[in-house]
């Protein structure tokens, strides 16, 4: 979480936030779901759920969101290979 934090300017609270409306928190948020699923532990997705206080549905959502908006978004290319670059499959 703390290197997606740095990579997005997005605050650990902020992660928390219940509002969808800002961009810059969900697909951050977005961006951990990801990261916790592909993680060594295997977290499931209603683990992540629970962890980030949301749906195992919201989870799978939010995933698939990330793929499809890295299709082509360039900003969200860039995190994602910085985050690649620390090491991350992502």
């Amino acid at each position: 979480m703390a290197d997606v934090t740095k990579v997005t300017g997005v605050t650990r609270p902020e992660l928390f936030r219940k509002t969808r409306g800002f961009e810059r928190f969900t697909l951050a948020r977005f961006m951990v779901y990801h990261l916790m699923r592909q993680h060594q532990s295997g977290f499931t997705l209603s683990e992540i759920g629970t962890l980030m206080r949301r749906t195992h549905g919201a989870v799978i959502s939010g995933i698939r969101a990330l793929h499809k908006r890295a299709a082509y978004d360039k900003k969200l290319q860039r995190r994602i290979k910085l985050l690649r670059e620390m090491g991350y499959k992502i």
